[in-house]
């Protein structure tokens, strides 16, 4: 499920919808957890919360459209 979860994820962030990725690593991160023997998988761990970073920093970043200014008529 770990992996499952890592690659919805995945998906989720390269369509930019980083709430939804967060969401999905921070499941994986449950399941890794709940393993009777979570230093197995400590890379992993590493990783999504890596993945949960760099989603909560792209989520920071205004998108090309928010910077422009607006039109005036």
């Amino acid at each position: 499920m770990l992996i499952s979860f890592d690659k919805l994820g995945i998906m989720a962030e390269k369509t930019e919808d980083y709430a939804a990725a967060i969401g999905w690593y921070e499941k994986s991160l449950a399941v890794a957890a709940k393993f009777e023997r979570p230093e197995f998988f400590a890379n992993e761990v590493k990783i999504l919360k890596k993945q949960i970073g760099d989603c909560k920093a792209k989520m920071a970043v205004p998108k090309p459209r928010e910077l422009a200014p607006p039109r005036v008529k």
